[in-house]
């Protein structure tokens, strides 16, 4: 990253980070640190029109920033100079040409305007993704056309519903090229094929929109919803929310029941199946037929008792699914808890940034009054 953006609500500011080592020589014998980093940032003058933007937004790409304009639902590009040399770069300069395309407008169930939440893109900058939270027409996608002297962005195509009004767009990720995850406020999951416009072979399983009988019967994100959707290996996919982070492997289909890690948690649920009721499998819920009561009829209804009891006892037992029904393409972790980020720092190395509630409670002010439970 040799670029950083902001943005405070009024203005858009963009700065040239220039890092240099220390000029202290650290002695290797010495058992100090070594000197830290010096970063100086420099800023970039945009142009005049793209610093008055009110972003909701903001994206790199390489040298590449994109800025979302919700205002006037539009989509800013510009190509920034990665030079060390001090100087800030003239804002009529042609070198800083700026380019914008409009998101097409469609009819909303709402008249409630969302902002542009998130802007994404593929490595290679082949396609850019605008996410929102409309239940209806929330991602768009672009795609370059030329070359990358003069490529400009033309609308590809928009994503369907998703289904209801719980199905809204929560977080999304790229997969491999043309590959695109979208996870929503049900921690479902959907993966698109962008180069063809449709749904991917392990999506096309679960049914558009998903139904609950096709899914997971274990709730990946308990009570929250996907705050951040990452890929692995072009394969895996990490859902993450305030609570848990799940790893979800799309070479196999969704399990019935997932696997949790640690396996006996305070906030893990285990899902018990309801009772079918249906008399051709379960004869018990016929008529009952009245008859004269034997000798014979006692003995058999003790043995039948024992049988019950001996059933109950070892349904107590398996109250958790059977292991074998338990599939590794699903595992929840729920060993962090208010999670506040995630992110991959190596191939086989990712960090989680947390925020317990003890701390928060640490920073507060002693209360005015407090009230003992019990007394006057």
């Amino acid at each position: 990253g040799s670029f950083l953006a902001v943005s405070n609500g009024r203005s858009v500011f963009a700065f040239l980070l220039d890092s240099a080592k220390s000029n202290d020589a650290h002695d290797p014998s010495n058992e100090s640190p070594p000197s830290a980093l010096e970063v100086t940032p420099i800023q970039v003058q945009l142009p005049s029109k793209l610093r008055r933007v009110n972003a909701t937004a903001l994206h790199f790409c390489g040298n590449v920033l994109f800025v979302a304009d919700s205002a006037k639902r539009q989509i800013h590009m510009i190509h920034l100079k990665d030079e060390t040399g001090g100087e800030n770069i003239d804002e009529e300069s042609s070198e800083l040409s700026m380019l914008t395309f409009s998101i097409p407008k469609h009819q909303q169930t709402k008249d409630v305007e969302l902002p542009i939440q998130s802007i994404h893109t593929t490595s290679s900058g082949k396609y850019v993704v605008a996410m929102s939270r409309y239940r209806n027409h929330g991602i768009h996608i672009f795609q370059k056309d030329g070359n990358n002297g003069s490529a400009i962005y033309k609308h590809h195509w928009t994503i369907p519903s998703l289904g209801g009004f719980d199905a809204r767009p929560a977080a999304l990720t790229f997969m491999q090229k043309k590959l695109l995850a979208i996870a929503t406020y049900q921690s479902h999951i959907y993966i698109f094929d962008l180069e063809n416009k449709k749904l991917s072979p392990w999506s096309e399983t679960n049914g558009f929109p998903i139904q609950s009988d096709t899914w997971t019967m274990d709730s990946i994100c308990l009570r929250d919803f996907p705050t951040r959707l990452m890929c692995r290996n072009g394969s895996q996919l990490i859902m993450s929310s305030f609570g848990t982070f799940s790893v979800i492997d799309t070479n196999q289909p969704i399990p019935e029941f997932c696997r949790f890690v640690p396996e006996k948690h305070i906030r893990r649920r285990i899902y018990r199946k309801p009772v079918p009721l249906d008399i051709a499998e379960n004869p018990w819920l016929q008529p009952r037929v009245s008859k004269p009561i034997t000798d014979e009829d006692e003995e058999s209804n003790d043995e039948d008792e024992e049988e019950t009891d001996a059933n109950e006892k070892n349904k107590d037992k398996t109250s958790e699914p059977d292991p074998d029904t338990i599939s590794r393409a699903c595992t929840v972790c729920l060993q962090y808890n208010n999670i506040l980020h995630m992110n991959f720092l190596g191939h086989n190395e990712m960090v989680v940034v947390e925020q317990p509630w003890l701390d928060v409670v640490e920073t507060l002010p002693d209360p005015l009054q407090r009230r003992v439970y019990g007394c006057n």
